[in-house]
């Protein structure tokens, strides 16, 4: 009777079998190990992202921070970049260790920013002219009187007249606000937004002023926005004539647009509103601020003295409140703006609501406030927004 043939397939069949197992348990563990080593490269290169960040802010504020001359801020800033590149490289090579560079980093970062707040705001310079007076608002029951109402008179847009009034008008009188938006860059983004309100004077004709919320320059300063972040500009509030405010960037910028859109609200709504940007005149004069250029510009203050407009949350991270150029499109998503036909999109009613060239054609005229308003005047006639 002959054996049974055990051949080398049947004698390595066991350890086959062990082998492929093995490599199953490997291959499966790999897939395990994938989402984590995507997972730590994804923290690492947000650590980095942030950190790039960081040192990018801090090389800017010594770069444009005031308390220096221009040399040393420059010398400074490379100095400061120098570094931060050499504690980067030391890390990488393992010549310091995760927590000191850490802390190298996160300590200069506090000193820098501990250095900008030497820098303190105050109303107390040398301003252009047209800058020179914070507005107030005198209140005698329901009577107002707003001071220093400036209305400039314009030859070109380097020579004007800079004249100083007072306004005065019954609280009750008010009934409307409107948003103005003057782009004046190819990035749709850059952009300044201001308010107007609307009155009837004692005698029921239609009157209007405009509050504007600017950097407040010094003699020989321009407005950059990077510098904006740093401290450098004082924030105020400009009421003025709608023929200066709106007139100097319409009629004397040719190649700029300026949109007009009419916000929601009562009277009690509007009134309310005037209520609160007194108050923060107020708190200018008193306790003087720095323009921030995506903290504290134009549009957040808008939007601060409006929030109670609107039924929903506002969400102060959303890029069209940090870019003021795409703020009439979250206005208009919030209900904040008056639609002049049913149903109108968006894009129909920034059609209308442009005005620019017909500024353009009325010119420095005394029905200028009315005559930019002529494609809502016969909405309201027809009853489409509240009076």
């Amino acid at each position: 009777m002959s054996k049974p043939n055990h051949g080398p397939s049947s004698a390595a069949s066991p350890q086959a079998a062990s082998d492929l197992e093995g490599s199953s348990v490997a291959e499966a563990a790999r897939g395990r190990a994938w989402p984590r080593r995507m997972g730590r490269a994804a923290r690492r290169g947000l650590r980095s992202g942030a950190l790039a960040l960081a040192v990018i802010w801090a090389s800017g504020a010594l770069l444009h921070c005031s308390l220096f001359p221009r040399p040393l801020a420059w010398l400074l800033a490379a100095v400061y970049l120098a570094a931060a590149g050499w504690v980067w490289g030391a890390r990488r090579r393992g010549r310091l260790g995760r927590h000191r560079a850490g802390g190298l980093w996160a300590g200069s970062l506090v000193l820098v920013f501990l250095l900008l707040q030497l820098i303190v705001p105050s109303n107390q310079r040398n301003w252009v002219d047209g800058q020179q007076r914070l507005p107030w608002v005198q209140r005698d029951q329901q009577r107002m009187t707003l001071h220093a109402v400036r209305h400039c008179e314009y030859r070109t847009a380097d020579d004007y007249t800079v004249r100083y009034d007072g306004l005065q008008f019954d609280r009750r009188q008010l009934e409307s606000v409107w948003l103005v938006v003057h782009y004046f860059s190819a990035f749709e983004g850059l952009a300044h937004t201001f308010v107007s309100f609307g009155y009837r004077d004692d005698d029921r004709q239609q009157r209007y002023f405009s509050i504007s919320a600017e950097v407040r320059r010094e003699v020989g300063e321009s407005f950059s926005p990077v510098q904006g972040m740093y401290r450098r500009f004082e924030l105020m509030l400009v009421v003025g004539d709608e023929r200066d405010l709106i007139g100097s960037r319409t009629i004397l910028r040719p190649s700029d647009r300026v949109y007009l859109y009419r916000i929601a609200a009562s009277a009690e709504q509007v009134q309310v509103l005037f209520d609160r940007f007194a108050q923060r005149m107020d708190q200018l004069r008193r306790r003087p601020e720095f323009y921030h250029t995506l903290t504290n510009n134009c549009t957040n203050t808008i939007v601060r003295q409006t929030y109670s407009l609107t039924p929903d949350r506002i969400n102060w991270l959303d890029p069209r409140i940090v870019m003021p150029g795409y703020s009439p499109r979250l206005a208009f998503q919030l209900g904040l703006i008056a639609k002049t036909r049913e149903g109108e999109s968006f894009e129909g009613l920034q059609r209308r609501a442009r005005i620019d060239p017909l500024a353009r054609e009325l010119g420095f005229g005394r029905d200028f406030s009315r005559q930019i308003r002529r494609n809502w005047q016969s909405h309201d006639a027809a009853g489409g927004v509240g009076r």
